[in-house]
């Protein structure tokens, strides 16, 4: 009896959802590294000699298992000073695709796979998708943020990889809001 007790709470457990954090890093100095390994951030994320002159730099990654499937997320925060910020927002965006609007399944528009702008932390976050994943219905699964604290002088970049993610938010939810949980959730916000 207690065995079946043991094994109906464990299943109860393991169907609740699990959620623990698996690996995080703050420092810097493996940003490169975490950059080329984890999914497209190669491609998406900026390189060190990209950022331009800023004053300050932080970045954290963070993996996620929930139950067994894995959330990575790495995020890098630049702060500049003003006339700095203003050459690397105005770069950013003449040279980044972002998505203007929320984007939709293709084949459910029920259901949300990316917001678009939103503000988080008094940060603007902008959604730049994968186009290896967006152009069939998966830009929820690899996707960047950047965001701009016009206040701060502040950029972040912010890359999300989880292969098994179907949706951001479902009909009925907010976008954005789903968005700001999700970085809560699966980031190490070091934001200003």
């Amino acid at each position: 009896m207690k065995r079946k007790l043991l094994a109906l709470l464990l299943g109860c457990l393991l169907l609740t959802g699990c959620s623990y954090t698996r690996e995080r890093c703050t420092d810097v100095a493996m940003y490169e590294a975490d950059r080329a390994r984890i999914g497209s951030a190669a491609e998406m994320m900026p390189a060190l000699s990209e950022l331009g002159e800023y004053r300050e730099l932080r970045y954290a990654r963070k993996q996620t298992v929930d139950l067994i499937f894995c959330t990575d997320g790495l995020a890098l925060f630049a702060d500049y000073e003003p006339a700095a910020y203003a050459a690397q927002k105005e770069r950013l965006h003449a040279g980044l695709s972002f998505a203007s609007a929320p984007l939709t399944d293709p084949c459910d528009p029920g259901y949300v796979l990316l917001a678009g702008d939103f503000i988080h932390r008094g940060y603007l976050m902008q959604a730049v998708p994968d186009e290896r994943y967006a152009s069939w219905g998966g830009a929820c699964k690899s996707f960047m943020l950047v965001g701009f604290n016009d206040e701060a002088c502040s950029i972040a970049w912010l890359y999300h990889y989880n292969l098994d993610l179907d949706f951001i938010a479902s009909e009925g939810q907010d976008p954005a809001e789903a968005m700001r949980r999700r970085i809560d959730d699966y980031f190490l916000w070091r934001g200003k």
